[in-house]
């Protein structure tokens, strides 16, 4: 037997992969909780620490670039 990833068709290694929660989805629209996990997400990784609180800095273009299958003006609504 070979490792785990051997049998899988995807292996998602990318940190930046969108993540899902039906109830979070259900509660405040599909585009919205995709956005809203992911900047959790980075929110939960940053060593960037104001007055005690984790902050990203991720311009509409940084998310374009993460997001592509979005136009720019989705990514503004969500």
């Amino acid at each position: 037997m070979g490792k785990y990833e051997d049998h899988r068709m995807f292996v998602i290694n990318d940190p930046n992969a969108p993540r899902l929660a039906p109830s979070v989805a259900m509660e405040i629209g599909l585009n919205e909780s995709i956005v809203f996990l992911q900047l959790e997400y980075w929110c939960s990784i940053s060593e960037h620490v104001i007055d005690g609180r984790r902050w990203v800095y991720e311009s509409i273009t940084d998310l374009n670039e993460m997001f592509p299958f979005w136009s720019r003006a989705t990514i503004n609504r969500a």
